[in-house]
């Protein structure tokens, strides 16, 4: 049976006075992910969500240890705030050598064609409150 894989994207610029609650909700939702059997996840190495979803799941790999992540970059670097966290990291996958327009569009379309789910922050001015949400695939 393929490993249940999970996907994190959202916005790179987060306002700091929400990341407290943000990290609270995405440690809540992780766990959640990891009871239900997910135990690979793919972060796109952007700065913002991104870098705080890489590492709240870290975080759980005391606990749950057979965790993995896979850091997913569009090309190949590391901008410096990474390198701490792609250190733990399970994995590193570079999608192409150099930059490329729609490299990122790639990353995007590889980490959700690789996964059973996705746990996105869409922040936006009306509608739903704001908050982290873990959203299953459908069956094609």
């Amino acid at each position: 049976m393929k490993t249940k894989t999970c996907c994190f994207s959202g916005h790179r610029e987060l306002y700091p006075e929400k990341i407290p609650l943000l990290e609270k909700e995405l440690h809540k939702i992780i766990a959640d992910c990891i009871e239900k059997g997910y135990r690979r996840f793919l972060c796109g190495g952007a700065k913002g969500f991104d870098f705080l979803a890489a590492k709240t799941l870290l975080a759980h790999q005391n606990t749950y240890p057979e965790i993995q992540l896979e850091i997913v970059f569009p090309y190949h670097y590391l901008p410096s705030m990474w390198k701490e966290i792609a250190a733990k990291a399970n994995s590193l996958t570079y999608l192409s050598e150099t930059y490329y327009p729609g490299c990122f569009y790639a990353r995007n379309r590889y980490m959700v064609s690789q996964s059973h789910g996705i746990i996105y922050y869409l922040e936006k001015e009306t509608g739903a409150p704001l908050a982290p949400c873990a959203v299953p695939k459908t069956a094609a």
